[in-house]
């Protein structure tokens, strides 16, 4: 789910903001974005949807990122009951791209690993996961890793890439796209030092505070 809300928020620090009317959001993602939407969705029912769905729903979560420009615990509390957010989760379109399920499955986590070494098993094992009628769908990337392969020895350099790429269309025609590979803090996608050295000095001051909100910890704003 991060990597469509920073390619949507990416996006959108490349449009007029204020003067831009959105015609439409296409997002692009792996079976692991579209299967978790696909299962979120008929949970939400607008405001009063749960925050568990809400946090696997790519339109609401890429709409209100567009929206407000930034994601943060806000976002799946009093942004909710925002009308014009959901007028726009409702024009945002959610795509498989297998190339962003390969990448995916090729790294070394969080599955990469132990698919090379499941073999003729990896369509049992996505039956039972995701559904017979995902696999079916997913059937000609699922069936790359059929072959078994040798595990990584060394995990020093490892790889996790859960990318997207969204497709922000104006209602002047215009298409401004932005794609995410590996969204921030994953394997291979380390904090920037600001960002790092922000959570690592929210939790030592855990000792010295009665709480910490989840928006510190995450310290998701517009720039990422």
């Amino acid at each position: 789910m991060t990597a469509p809300i920073e390619a949507a928020l990416e996006a959108r620090g490349r449009l007029d903001r204020g003067r831009t009317a959105v015609r439409r959001v296409d997002v692009y993602g792996s079976l692991f974005t579209t299967e978790v939407d696909e299962r979120a969705a008929p949970y939400l029912d607008g405001p009063d949807s749960p925050v568990a769905a809400l946090s696997f729903s790519v339109p609401f979560n890429v709409a209100v990122a567009l929206t407000d420009g930034e994601h943060t615990p806000r976002q799946v509390g009093e942004r909710v009951t925002d009308g014009a957010v959901w007028r726009l989760a409702e024009r945002v379109s959610v795509h498989h791209d297998s190339s962003f399920t390969v990448a995916a499955l090729n790294s070394e986590v969080p599955v990469g690993a132990m698919l090379r070494r499941v073999g003729p098993a990896v369509i049992p094992y996505a039956a039972r996961s995701v559904g017979p009628a995902a696999t079916v769908r997913h059937l000609p990337t699922l069936a790359r890793f059929v072959r078994k392969r040798p595990l990584p020895t060394d995990l020093s350099d490892a790889d996790k890439r859960m990318g997207a790429r969204v497709a922000v269309t104006t209602t002047d025609g215009r298409t401004v796209e932005a794609t995410v590979e590996h969204w921030t803090g994953l394997a291979a996608a380390g904090l920037r030092e600001s960002a790092a050295r922000h959570r690592a000095d929210t939790l030592l001051a855990l000792e010295e505070a009665d709480a910490v909100s989840a928006a510190e910890l995450t310290y998701r704003g517009g720039s990422g």
